[in-house]
This record gives structure tokens, sequence and C-alpha cells, in this order.
């Protein structure tokens, strides 16, 4: 039997050698004749070794048993496969949290104390690998969100050697989408999920560009122009690409509440930096604009993306001047004119959908505007007015006072 001092170094020379997770995961399997594989902390498979005396198929996923999840110590237990009936052992490589599990599959509970003890160390020598190819996978996406970074702000003198470097035809328009995720779960970040997010993108949207700006994920959808659309012109169809992806990410993310910017689309490359602010735009307003929708277009913002950048203090100012008298009087009385008012701006003044949105009665709605009219000093039927007032109570959503009166 091989001594302990000899499998230490074949695990060192397997190192040296540069042999990473699979040169170790076989040189394990060859010791034990024994299948082997090794999974992330999700139960993706990593790799996966049959001895040629054994049948065994490869499988892309495992479905991680709970007394696998649950513990900090290797477990043992039965897992089918392809129909057949293994005995398991499993060992969880981790440092500071799991990292990996590595699997050894057995026809019944064999193996022996010194078997189990080359293999915990095997572990120690995985993590090492592990680790090894975080910091390769961290540095490779470091170069490539400093490529896009400079990208979007225009800082290459030549950004076709980006796109070749990359792999990324930056000779057509790209839809910049910009997103952002609240976690659900606490002591996770949005940077956790960003493998799924972008092996999804990539694997569903061909010539996708993905890469991550401080805390959002960037994804630049590639569009082609339609024989039908002149210069300077675009089709609402373009709009599809995003809200498909979207929808998609957001059913995959579960744990993630996402929100989403998009720009315009432009077709001279240079372009991009103002598609990307107005995806930044898009996705800040549509977070303060609140609403069922998380998704924002930047041309469908309107007006209210005039208020961008804007001081807060001027904003306010601008309210109170206008509508500062009502929010009083609804603080004072607990009303809700301002709610009414909203509601009867977004509806385009049409009573009934306000009245069956409030559960009020048409004269109660005709009472409170008339009651806004009088706290205001003017007519609702001045277009003047209108403007200001509609502007006003965007700010008023922007600022989060009527939502605090709403709730």
């Amino acid at each position: 039997m091989e001594s302990h001092l000899e499998w230490v170094k074949r695990i060192a020379r397997a190192q040296t050698e540069k042999c990473g997770l699979i040169g170790l995961s076989r040189l394990l399997m060859e010791k034990l004749e024994r299948i082997v594989f090794v999974t992330d902390e999700q139960g993706n498979v990593q790799c996966w070794h049959v001895p040629q005396n054994q049948s065994g198929s490869p499988q892309e996923k495992v479905l991680l048993p709970s007394l696998v999840v649950g513990s900090n110590e290797m477990t043992k237990g039965f897992i089918t496969f392809g129909g057949m009936k293994y005995f398991f052992y499993c060992w969880p490589i981790a440092n500071q949290k799991k990292e990996g599990y590595l699997w050894v599959l057995t026809d019944n509970n064999n193996l022996l104390s010194e078997e189990i003890e080359s293999i915990e160390f095997l572990c120690s020598a995985m993590l090492v690998e592990i680790m090894k190819r975080q910091e390769q996978i961290e540095l490779k996406q470091y170069l490539r969100d400093e490529s896009l970074l400079n990208l979007l702000f225009n800082n290459s003198v030549y950004p076709e050697t980006i796109g070749q470097m990359w792999g990324w035809n930056l000779a057509t328009a790209h839809i910049v989408v910009i997103m952002e995720g609240k976690m659900k779960v606490r002591g996770h970040s949005f940077s956790d999920v960003r493998p799924t997010a972008e092996n999804f993108l990539l694997a569903k949207y061909p010539g996708v560009v993905t890469g991550m700006i401080g805390k959002c994920l960037i994804a630049l959808f590639p569009y082609q122009r339609k024989t039908r659309e002149k210069d300077g012109q675009i089709s609402g169809n373009w709009k599809k690409t995003p809200l498909k992806a979207y929808a998609e990410l957001q059913g995959i993310l579960s744990d993630v509440e996402l929100w989403a910017g998009v720009g315009n689309v432009y077709f001279d490359p240079p372009l991009l930096y103002r598609s990307y602010q107005e995806a930044k735009v898009a996705l800040e307003m549509g977070k303060l604009l609140g609403g069922e929708e998380k998704l924002a277009f930047f041309e469908e913002l309107g007006a209210s993306r005039l208020f961008y950048n804007q001081r807060e203090q001027d904003l306010r100012d601008f309210f109170n001047e206008t509508l500062g008298s009502v929010f009083r009087y609804d603080q004072q009385h607990d009303s809700n004119l301002l709610l009414t008012l909203w509601y009867y701006f977004i509806s385009g003044g049409d009573i009934q959908t306000v009245v069956k949105k409030l559960y009020i009665h048409a004269n109660t709605l005709r009472y409170r505007l008339r009651k806004v009219e009088e706290l205001t000093g003017c007519s609702l039927d001045a277009q003047e007015v209108r403007f200001n007032v509609y502007a006003a109570l965007k700010v008023g959503i922007i600022l989060g006072i009527i939502m605090e009166r709403e709730n």
C-alpha cells in the first residue's frame, strides 16, 4: 500500500504540473479505483472520473442531499444516478465557507480509514486549486469590467481592439441595460449572483456583452437595424429583447428584487456612452417613481427625466410652492387630497377610473378637486396650472411624499 508520504508527493507533483481539480480528482480515482467527482457549492459538476472497469454516467448537476448541505464534516449515504443506486462519501471543500464538494461513490460502505485520511488531505489541495481558479476568474472579470467601463466612457482610442480582445462585435448597435438587485437574503450581495446571471445571458442571447460597473450588472444586447428602418429611425420592437431578458432573469434570480434601466439605441458606437447615461437615469428614476414595473425605458420617462440630477432642496422648494398647502392640509386633517390628485392626473382626468381606484363616490372626487383649487388658489382647468401640478406630483413621488401618504 502506498505510504502517506508517497501520496503527499504525488499530490505535490500534480499541483506543480498545474493539473488543477481535474488532475487531482483523477489522481484520487486511480488510487481508490472508484467513481470520483467534484461539484461546486450549488451542485454543478466540475469534473467526473470513472475507472475503466466500472460504469457510471457523468452528470452535469447533482441535487445536493440535505444532510450534505447541512454538515461541515464528511457525510455518507445513498444517492441515485441514471437509475443506479450508489453509496456516497462526501467531503466539503471549505475555508471560511463551502467552495465545493468532493464525492466518492462506492458499491457499499467500504472505505478504509487510511483511504479516508488520504481523501481528507487531498481536500486541502483541492481548496488551494479552487481558490487559485477563483482568483483567475476574478482577475479576468476585473479586466473585462475595466474594458467595458472604458468602452462606455469612450476612454479607448481603439474600441475595436477591446472588442477583438473579448470577442465583442462592436460593429453593430447595442441596447444598453443596467440592472441593480436587492438581495432578499441577508448577508448576500448582488455580485454573488453575477455568475448565474451572466452565464444565462451569454447562453440565451448570442453576442451579448456583460460586465459589472460598481454594484450594477451591465448588459449590451446586439441590435440589427431592420431594413425598413431609415437612418435615425428605429421601430419599437427593439424593446422586446430587454423586456424578455429582464423577465427571465427575475424568474431565475428568485432571491433578488431586480430593477433595470434601458437607454435608447444608437447606431454610432461612440454614442454607447450616451445610451449608458440614459440607462442610468432610467434605472434611478424607475426606483424613485416606484410602481409595479421595475424595468424603465429612458424614452418613456417623459418630463420626469428633467428632474434627474436636480438638487433635492430645489425639488422640495418647487413642490412646496405648488402643492405645499395641499400637503399640509392632508397632514392636519388626515385626508388624501394629494393621492386623489395623483390618480386623477394619471388616469387622464377620467372620473370613473379614479372613483373605482379609490373606492369613493364621484361627488367626493369633485369635492376634493374643488378643495385643491381652494387651497392652491388656482383652477385645474388652466393648462399652465395643470402642467405645474403634475410636475409637482412627480416630484412628490420622487421625494417619497405622496408614497408616504399612500401607505
